[in-house]
């Protein structure tokens, strides 16, 4: 029989309160893909996690990615970023999306946002909680050109964002 482990816990173990990753610009590796979900409109999509490298943040941040022409940028974007080929501007041609196995272990960047929790849920002082939301996944290098720039956050979501202590998309 197996002797059950103990654990030393800290205040911070214990601590229950969800805390929201920080807006801007993350290094982190894909921890795992889902590339075989389907949404309700039937289109393919994908559940990509990823865990930070440069240690901004604990845990793991997952986003999800359907595909379909109107939004095929963000997982193209994804795949040059992770150094797979794709088609360009230049050079415009067929692309097919990515395996899970193509992409799991990779490091990139990819920038969050603090939006309002989509069920309108509020804290304790009655203020919509934000929760953290992957904006955009696609930057190599720190200071690599996107071509996209940063979201600039309104003075009002500054304040939610100041108040927020919860994020859906995030697990510790």
């Amino acid at each position: 029989m197996t002797e059950r482990q103990s654990f030393d816990l800290t205040a911070e173990d214990l601590d229950t309160t969800r805390k929201i990753v920080p807006a801007g610009w993350h290094t982190v590796e894909i921890d795992d893909v889902e590339d075989d979900r389907e949404t309700s409109n039937g289109n393919l999509q994908y559940l990509v996690k990823y865990k930070s490298t440069d240690e901004s943040f604990k845990g793991t941040l997952w986003d999800f990615i359907t595909i379909t022409k109107p939004a095929i940028q963000n997982i193209v974007s994804l795949s040059r970023a992770v150094g797979l080929p794709v088609p360009t501007k230049e050079k415009p041609g067929p692309f097919t999306p990515p395996e899970a196995d193509d992409l799991i272990g990779k490091e990139l960047q990819i920038e969050v946002v603090h939006v309002d929790n989509h069920k309108g849920e509020k804290d304790d002082d009655g203020n919509v909680i934000q929760v953290a939301q992957v904006r955009f996944a696609g930057r190599k290098k720190v200071g690599e050109k996107t071509g996209k720039t940063p979201a600039k956050a309104t003075t009002a979501a500054k304040g939610k964002a100041a108040k927020a202590e919860a994020t859906s998309g995030f697990s510790l």
